[in-house]
């Protein structure tokens, strides 16, 4: 149960997973006066001292907010077409934004209710500090901006895993820099990702005047996707593969376009990726002893595309792969029975294949050649100059990677070099529970019995 010096948080929990994130909000749940919007598949702890934010507030008139919800989309709309107004008649297509709003009306209205109910529950009860989880998307972004202009405490528990991080100086254009934080704080899950932030930010805003956040290296909340190891055999029988085969594992993408046009250049690079993969997996040896598993990202689970699905096997067919598995779970089994894994961009299983021990790529799409000195990435950061993480460019360097570690010596010697770098980075796996237990330690050191941001200044 709470103390009454604790902090009074606001837990954000439409940002954060109930199964992946059960046990932080257990230890948290036990230890804080909470907040929260409600969402009945959470588990929370017997002592917890909860309000639920709706029934704080009330009941909303939904004419009003229906009135402030469209004249907001308005403005969305009217930015929309000066930004990209020009090019689409251009093409002459008009302007195709309108109908992309309509889609997107579902997510623009829960990002709108949920910041009124934020604003609302802020008015009748003094907060502490917010909790947020991949600030960046849109069950989070809307709380962020609320709480930073009421001068509210925000701290960011991040999701993912950052094994790479393209700095500006890999940046082409300065302008096409995007800052992945603004909140207060950030908890990320080593003193490894937490370097590499601050070198970003430290870049960052060399002629910016920005505030960075404060990195906290106190562990992701989430348990690894690959730790506790589980045995290859089990695996390979749970997913139907035979474990003689060298299995290649493509990992597939999502995410949240950061603007509209970018949708689409997603769509094709993701094409080229699977395409070029398929093809250097069928040139690397006898095509029968290759099984390529296609992982897709578990978000596209929940609306599977029978598109998606054909798509992988008439690859398969047209590079004579004959071992083809496409799924959106077991992704424990898959990297246990993985002999290598490929990506077509930075992913949080990176950080899983470097904790045990698995030889694993990154295709740089095409496209980024625009934008970034990929030629750099490589020697850019400690991960890529142990080669614990292959950065690939051509065709060639698909093939090569793909057939360099077919030998049982070769995956040992990647082994011995993946030592000497979790020991150089001091990265190790610890629970979820011991995580948790590390951020409600900081909380309490920080904020007990002291509110809000202009309250603690000095």
């Amino acid at each position: 149960m709470s103390s009454p010096a604790s902090p009074t948080i606001y837990l954000h929990s439409p940002a954060f997973f109930p199964d992946r994130h059960r046990a932080f909000i257990l230890e948290i749940s036990r230890r804080f006066k909470l907040i929260v919007p409600k969402n009945s598949n959470f588990e929370y702890s017997p002592h917890a001292d909860i309000e639920f934010a709706e029934d704080l507030i009330g009941e909303m008139s939904s004419e009003a907010l229906q009135r402030r919800f469209q004249a907001g989309k308005d403005a969305l709309l009217d930015y929309a077409n000066i930004l990209y107004g020009e090019l689409a008649r251009g093409l002459g297509i008009g302007s195709p934004f309108e109908s992309s709003l309509n889609e997107l009306e579902d997510r623009l209205r829960f990002a709108f209710n949920a910041a009124e109910v934020f604003k609302r529950a802020v008015s009748r009860r003094k907060i502490d500090l917010v909790l947020l989880s991949a600030e960046y998307g849109v069950a989070s972004r809307a709380i962020r901006i609320e709480a930073a202009r009421r001068k509210i405490a925000c701290m960011n528990i991040e999701h993912g895993h950052y094994v790479f991080v393209a700095t500006p100086d890999l940046v082409k254009d300065q302008h096409d820099i995007w800052a992945h934080f603004t909140s207060d704080f950030v908890v990320l899950d080593n003193h490894y990702q937490t370097t590499l932030m601050e070198k970003f930010y430290d870049l960052y805003n060399h002629d910016r005047r920005y505030a960075s956040p404060k990195f906290l290296p106190l562990g992701t909340p989430i348990d690894a996707n690959g730790a506790p190891p589980i045995d290859p055999d089990v695996a390979a029988r749970t997913l139907g593969i035979d474990r003689s085969k060298y299995v290649v594992t493509v990992m597939g993408l999502w995410v949240e376009p950061r603007e509209l046009l970018a949708a689409f250049q997603l769509q094709l690079d993701e094409g080229e990726y699977y395409e070029r993969v398929f093809a250097a997996a069928a040139r690397c040896g006898d095509r029968k002893d290759i099984h390529v598993i296609v992982k897709m990202h578990p978000a596209l689970g929940q609306f599977p595309e029978e598109g998606d699905h054909e798509f992988f096997r008439r690859l398969a067919i047209k590079y004579g792969v004959d071992g083809l598995s496409i799924l959106t779970t077991h992704l424990p089994e898959v990297l246990a029975v993985s002999d290598v894994v490929l990506f077509s961009s930075v992913s949080s299983v990176m950080q899983d294949c470097v904790l045990i021990g698995k030889p694993s790529a990154m295709l740089i799409p095409q496209s980024w050649d625009y934008y970034y000195h990929t030629e750099k990435f490589q020697q850019a950061q400690e991960i890529g100059r142990l080669e614990q993480l292959s950065f690939l460019r051509t065709d060639n360097d698909i093939e090569q990677f793909i057939g360099r570690y077919r030998s049982a010596e070769s995956r040992s010697q990647f082994r011995a070099k993946n030592q000497e770098f979790l020991e150089i980075c001091e990265m190790r796996e610890s629970s979820a529970a011991e995580k948790s237990r590390k951020i409600g330690d900081w909380i309490a050191a920080e904020f007990g019995g002291r509110g809000r941001l202009e309250d603690r200044v000095g």
